[in-house]
């Protein structure tokens, strides 16, 4: 069957759907008792775009699976059965169910997919009726453990069930559902249940990694996809939520695929259209996580106040789940009410409950600005789960957030050496792991970037992540050594060659790495097909403008992406000094003048302003040196504070003596050590310039640095370097 089978597979890919029927039914006339017929037809029928014709082709295969040998046919029919209701035909995988069940007592399968049916359509009724049909079926068997968990959460989000039945419901479900998976490990209906009980109790972190283990297996359904693509947004999770998006196939017609539908529209720039699908509410009424999305897409279309009525009906839904809360405070905080803000902070606090209840109001605390408020919470959730790795990861994100970096640090050391056994703990340690990995490749240091590795690897040792392989091809990219970035471009090429669904962000790492090694026409394709639109990130676009104009790419091609990038750069002022460069390199210096002068003019409007030194370090690098000259001592006479800021660019331009007296005269304006480190910053750029002369001047400088603020920190660093230029390593190192 696998000439049939490919013949098919390219009929299908070619959207011949009339070939297709045909090529599956002539292998049904030809192999009449082969199973494997039957199937083939059953696949064709899952995926042709028509549906009528795809029910045709699919009667005719439930006909010839009524004639296999008994073995074969009950295994045919129930695949039948998936795809009837897979092609929205409930009442025909029932029908084939019902008949199924009712010809085998024993057929716990059968009677399970039917209570499924019934969960589906919310007919409490009916669900009682196939539950108690499975228990005499098939008494504690792995489907009727299912069914029961199943039940209590069908219980659960009955409308108007009160927040504490509903928890209680939520938690029996959970005692069944472990009972039931020591029966059948690894069954991926388990997986299934525990990912729709986890997004329930609000624990998304835990739903994501489930439906991502079951996409990963090639077993989530095509509204799972739809869900995780939903959750992945709205937990910020955008690049893997895009990734997966553009894996999916076409055709997103189908009523579980509308979110789909609606997040390409609206990265299209269609909000209406978009809002017209979201809004439809199939589902009656919505549940949380749908208003949240709905929110998420009403936001995005500038309408905040209809975005607040959703999430006030998403905490309606869902009062003991922290995200409608959080999502609620963060719309506030964007528009500027801190009242509003804090009044859904209160209700958090005296709603949520738990180790996960106090971790959500102290993010909320540092949302409006609190950290005191936000250490309290975090160390409350410590002291209600000691144990708990959850409450850890999150207080040692709070720390390197706040600055702690090394308090954080440790914390993460801790977790990543943890024993975990559950699979929920056992994620939060390898989280904990990346986190630690990218911290110690943040630095810089080589020992450390290879301890970051290792960390990655011992998450790859235990489950075979594409973040984790990702994020090492990542941090490997982004090193200065030549010889470990050609290995991220091949590591990049290997995982692209395999189907990964590289990221928006691995993809710009990629195309970073292959300019910096020489590569720029492979580079400049790359930065393109990434920045296509409707999706552009602004630092990507920024990136490719620059090296655009560093390139010597035509002006006529850069002009209309700084008109793009004024919509979207991450800064109100990369556009204009973008066009200034470009105007320096056309060979207009009085444009590219006019341009960054009007960053330093004109200082009684409010529009946001890079900080002086910044555009004059930009005349500098465009060659308008005497510009940058007299502005820098125009800037001086206002604020003797940037005296240091005019020493440097002497220093720049080769003007040593002159920018080693302003260093010196600045030690009354500026603090001493700052004179300090950039008189022999001036030295170290400029190595021929160390005569003896000025390094007795240099010493001099930080001799009055020490007698004005004594041996500080910063100033014991700069003395070490200066040693250091001059050859005294051991009086560095001490």
């Amino acid at each position: 069957f696998d000439l049939w089978s490919a013949k098919l597979d390219v009929q299908l890919l070619s959207e011949d759907a009339q070939a297709a029927a045909a090529t599956a039914r002539d292998a049904m006339r030809r192999f009449p008792a082969a199973p494997e017929a039957v199937l083939l037809a059953i696949r064709a029928a899952s995926r042709m775009g028509d549906r009528d014709a795809a029910l045709a082709l699919l009667s005719d295969a439930r006909q010839a699976a009524e004639r296999l040998e008994a073995p074969s046919r009950t295994f045919v029919l129930r695949a039948v059965a998936a795809a009837y209701l897979k092609l929205d035909d409930a009442a025909g995988a029932a029908a084939l169910w019902t008949r199924l069940a009712d010809a085998d007592a024993k057929d716990a399968e059968s009677r399970r997919l039917l209570f499924e049916l019934a969960r589906a359509r919310r007919d409490y009724t009916e669900m009682e009726k196939q539950l108690s049909a499975l228990r005499a079926a098939a008494p504690d068997s792995p489907e009727s453990n299912f069914a029961e968990a199943a039940y209590q959460i069908a219980l659960a989000t009955r409308p108007g069930v009160p927040p504490e039945e509903r928890r209680d419901l939520l938690r029996k479900a959970d005692e069944q559902l472990t009972a039931a998976e020591n029966t059948r490990g690894g069954w991926s209906e388990f997986s299934r249940l525990r990912a729709e009980l986890a997004l329930l109790q609000g624990r998304w972190g835990t739903a994501i990694r489930l439906l991502q283990d079951l996409h990963s297996r090639g077993l989530a359904s095509d509204g799972q996809k739809a869900q995780l693509i939903q959750l992945l947004f709205l937990t910020g999770r955008d690049d893997e939520a895009e990734s997966l998006l553009s894996s999916l196939p076409a055709d997103r017609r189908r009523p579980e695929l509308r979110r789909i539908q609606a997040e390409l529209l609206m990265r299209e720039g269609k909000a209406d259209e978009a809002l017209a699908i979201a809004l439809q509410n199939p589902e009656d009424p919505p549940d949380a996580v749908e208003y949240m999305w709905q929110a998420r897409l009403l936001a995005l279309a500038n309408r905040p106040k209809d975005a607040e009525e959703k999430l006030r009906a998403a905490v309606a839904s869902a009062p003991d789940w922290p995200a409608p809360y959080l999502s609620l405070l963060s719309l506030a905080v964007l528009r500027g009410q801190k009242d509003a803000a804090m009044q859904v902070l209160k209700e958090a606090a005296s709603r949520l409950q738990g180790p996960a209840g106090c971790c959500a109001v102290a993010l909320g605390y540092e949302t409006v600005g609190d950290p005191q408020s936000a250490e309290k919470y975090y160390r409350r959730a410590l002291e209600v789960a000691p144990l708990d790795p959850g409450p850890k990861l999150e207080w040692a994100g709070f720390l390197i957030r706040t600055r702690r970096g090394e308090e954080g640090r440790r914390v993460l050391e801790e977790l990543a050496a943890a024993k975990e056994s559950s699979p929920e703990s056992q994620w939060i340690v390898r989280n904990a792991r990346r986190n630690l990995a990218q911290l110690l490749a943040a630095g810089g240091d080589y020992r450390n970037f290879r301890r970051a590795l290792d960390l990655l690897d011992q998450n790859l040792r235990e489950a075979d992540a594409a973040l984790d392989r990702l994020i090492k091809i990542r941090l490997t990219a982004g090193r200065p050594e030549k010889s470990l970035r050609l290995q991220a471009v091949a590591a990049y090429e290997k995982e692209a060659q395999a189907g990964t669904n590289l990221p928006a962000e691995d993809r710009f790492q990629w195309a970073v790495a292959l300019e910096s090694l020489g590569r720029w026409p492979d580079a400049r394709a790359r930065l393109a097909e990434l920045l296509r639109p409707p999706a552009q990130s602004g630092r990507h676009l920024e990136f490719y403008i620059r090296k655009l104009i560093a390139h010597d790419s035509p002006a006529s091609e850069i002009r209309p992406l700084l008109e793009d990038l004024a919509k979207v750069a991450p800064s109100p002022w990369t556009a204009s000094e973008l066009q200034a460069r470009l105007a320096a390199r056309e060979g207009e210096p009085r444009e590219a003048a006019r341009i960054l002068g009007t960053f330093l003019e004109g200082k009684d409007d409010s529009r946001p302003r890079p900080p002086a030194p910044l555009v004059l370090r930009w005349f500098e690098e465009l060659g308008l040196h005497q510009e940058a000259e007299d502005r820098w001592r125009s800037l001086v006479s206002s604020q003797p504070q940037a005296t240091l800021g005019l020493a440097g660019f002497f220093g720049r331009r080769g003007r040593t003596d002159e920018a080693l007296a302003l260093c010196r005269a600045a030690l009354q304006t500026v603090p001493p050590e700052s004179a300090a480190a950039v008189a022999v910053g001036i030295l170290r750029a400029r190595r021929e310039a160390c005569t003896p002369d000025r390094i007795a001047a240099v010493e001099e400088i930080l001799q009055a640095a020490e007698k004005a603020s004594g041996r500080t920190r910063p100033w014991l660093l700069t003395r070490g370097s200066f040693l250091q230029l001059l050859g005294r390593h051991q009086n560095a190192v001490a």
